[in-house]
């Protein structure tokens, strides 16, 4: 056992919606598993099916923001039933309120964790045995599914660890550079040499349910202050947006871009949807260009 660290926090990450059975059931194993009292933090089950990038961005922008000795189960699983690894990952992460948390991480082996496998941050990657750790828990007896590895094998596993078991106790230490990673999609920094951003195209990244589309440009400090008057972001079409604020610094159904809450810039409608309105979809092109 791994007295001196233990948790009581599981959080749930899939792309397996609500309306079946699956995530209830992994809720199930974890609360029966665990030895101890435990919180089970659903944090989305609407990733998009299959879409490990769009995992490892969800995962990227919320796990710091979780206590320390949080467990992060994750399961977007295209693989499952291959011979792709299970993974257990720990990780440095920055909490903005109490500083440097530690995290684990669970789930499998195909790049929805690679923004922890950097090594300012990597504490220790396992790989977990699969034979040895899974709960033979089908409806058909005991026969195990090789469909569900999430209530299979991950679910006891992440359970097992916020009950105090070592990581050492449920796998084998593994080199982080065995691992899946996924492209990082590159950022264009927008800092106080905004020269050079101005030629720098940029690339829409990510949308969200209200059609608010993030992009790559990556504010820092003094960035903001440079693009605010001087600057607008050009679409693919070569529509002109101007910088506001917030939402309501335009009036309802315009169009422009601000300061996202994750530190890109991002393209709004102010009571609207950005995606829609302007045709702009994840992968086109943009650019910051001088008024």
């Amino acid at each position: 056992m791994e007295n001196s660290y233990q948790r009581s926090i599981v959080t749930l990450t899939t792309d397996f919606g609500e309306a079946d059975s699956f995530v209830a059931q992994m809720k199930g194993i974890l609360l029966s598993v665990s030895r101890g009292p435990l919180a089970v933090e659903s944090l989305t089950q609407q990733i998009s099916p299959f879409n490990t990038a769009g995992a490892r961005r969800f995962l990227s922008q919320v796990a710091r923001f979780y206590p320390d000795r949080t467990i992060h189960l994750a399961v977007i699983d295209p693989g499952v039933g291959s011979n792709r690894r299970g993974l257990i990952i720990r990780a440095r992460l920055d909490n903005p309120h109490t500083g440097a948390v530690s995290a684990y991480f669970v789930g499998p082996d195909n790049g929805i964790f690679s923004d922890f496998l950097n090594p300012e941050q990597l504490q220790g990657v396992w790989e977990i045995d699969m034979e040895s750790n899974v709960l033979a828990c089908s409806c058909s007896g005991n026969e195990l599914c090789r469909s569900f590895d999430g209530r299979e094998v991950f679910a006891p596993v992440a359970a097992h660890l916020a009950s105090g078991v070592s990581p050492d106790m449920l796998g084998r230490k593994i080199a982080a550079e065995q691992l899946v990673c996924l492209p990082q999609i590159e950022e264009v920094i927008v800092d106080s040499v905004i020269d050079e951003v101005g030629l720098s195209a940029g690339v829409i990244t990510a949308g969200d349910c209200y059609g608010n589309m993030e992009t790559n440009y990556l504010v820092a400090k003094n960035g903001l202050k440079k693009i605010q008057d001087d600057f607008v972001l050009e679409t693919l079409s070569g529509q002109q947006l101007c910088y506001a604020e917030s939402f309501f610094a335009v009036p309802p159904g315009d169009a422009a871009y601000h300061l996202g809450c994750n530190g890109y810039l991002e393209i709004f409608v102010n009571c609207g949807n950005a995606r829609e309105q302007l045709n702009i979809k994840v992968g086109d092109e943009i650019r910051l260009l001088r008024k």
